[in-house]
């Protein structure tokens, strides 16, 4: 084991165990607590900063009595709560405003993703978010977003497969979903997701909320996606472990999960999160998976995401080409206008290439190809190791 590697999991040791004491209320030993020296503290702020979970652990800290002082560091983790504060208010008076807008034009719609697990935390600013998310049935998409953005003066920043992303500056992003996962990530989720509104509870005149079920189901749905993007962050760990403890139908639940051919990735995913946060046992993933998570931030990595897809098209020069070459399915995700055109596909290959080249996003895609490069070849057969013990390839 690599020094790297051991300080990596020293620091995320300690990151995932000061998380388990603020939200789960686990305690650390004295011998971890004498562990959180400057330099160890320095490290897992840096962490828990990748992975936008700082706010908690600066809760664990100050519950500890670590954050007396004056200094940067104390300054730091302090202002992460100041600011969680202020991102978990815009975000729910924007859901508020959203839902009243909705309403009003007489629109069902239905929360997803932060809103639902930040109910679930012992204090709601631990659960940021990004954005604010909400489902509309397709039908009303249109009717959805033209009321949203005559009523809250949002614009349409861009639009893919599965929602309309609008934002304006005061009140943040909201992501306007009318579908929950797109059929190229997990094909069989996919159609069962579809049928979301099927099983949806009724809240209120317009409003709706998923069973408990299908909360957890598309929640480790939504994990695998980002998996496959180069990995998910600690943070939906947390949300899943909080979402098992809350109550469930394990025979329904466990219905969905095999019919939806992610059973080995939910059992992986419930493990890891029971071991970081419930005390439980490791299995025999629990340590590669924790370090292609942990190592890659809420966002994912770009290493990471080259590495799965070179595995997922067979090689280096099949998954260059893919970037441009996509097939149909996935192409309409990044073109919503091809949806029912399969035929016109060769000419959005052409569309993509020039915008590979001229969109803002250019930079990004030459970086990722660079990428590609340097991608260490015995890395990729750990990753791949990891997705096929995942079940995901």
């Amino acid at each position: 084991m690599s020094q790297d590697t051991f300080n990596l999991e020293k620091i995320s040791d300690l990151t995932v165990k000061l998380i388990g004491l603020a939200v789960f209320g686990r305690q650390l030993s004295q011998a971890e607590v004498d562990l959180l020296d400057e330099p160890t503290l320095t490290k897992i702020y840096q962490l828990s900063h990748l992975h936008d979970v700082t706010q908690i652990v600066a809760f664990a800290l100050d519950k500890l009595g670590l954050l007396g002082g004056e200094d940067k560091l104390t300054t730091a983790f302090c202002n992460s709560r100041f600011f969680s504060v202020l991102r978990v208010e815009k975000a729910e008076y924007l859901y508020e405003q959203s839902n009243a807008v909705l309403s009003k034009a007489q629109i069902d719609y239905l929360p997803i993703k932060g809103k639902v697990y930040r109910d679930l935390y012992p204090v709601n600013y631990f659960r940021t978010s990004n954005d604010t998310d909400v489902l509309v049935k397709k039908s009303d998409l249109k009717r959805a977003k033209s009321a949203l953005m005559a009523m809250l003066n949002l614009k349409v920043e861009y639009s893919t497969s599965h929602d309309v992303v609008l934002s304006n500056e005061a009140l943040g992003h909201l992501e306007l979903h009318h579908t929950l996962i797109e059929s190229c990530h997990a094909e069989k989720a996919s159609k069962l997701l579809d049928k979301v509104w099927d099983s949806a509870i009724k809240t209120s005149e317009y409003g709706y909320e998923m069973d408990k079920e299908t909360t957890i189901f598309y929640h480790v749905v939504h994990m695998l996606k980002h998996t496959f993007g180069g990995g998910c962050g600690i943070k939906p760990f947390i949300d899943l472990k909080l979402l098992m403890d809350s109550g469930y139908d394990k025979k329904k639940l466990f219905d969905l999960v095999d019919r939806g051919g992610v059973r080995k990735f939910f059992d992986e995913c419930v493990n890891l999160s029971e071991f970081w946060f419930g005390g439980g046992r490791p299995s025999s993933v629990s340590a590669e998976f924790s370090e292609y998570v942990v190592g890659a931030g809420v966002f994912g990595d770009l290493h990471n995401q080259v590495a799965v897809q070179e595995i997922k098209q067979g090689g280096r020069f099949r998954y260059l080409m893919s970037r441009v070459f996509m097939p149909y399915e996935t192409l309409k995700g990044k073109y919503p206008s091809l949806e029912g055109k399969k035929w016109l596909t060769p000419l959005y290959w052409v569309r993509r290439f020039f915008g590979m080249l001229t969109s803002k996003q250019a930079k990004y895609r030459f970086k990722e190809l660079q990428q590609s490069k340097y991608v260490d070849k015995e890395i990729v057969k750990k990753i791949e190791k990891l997705m096929s013990d995942l079940d995901l390839l």
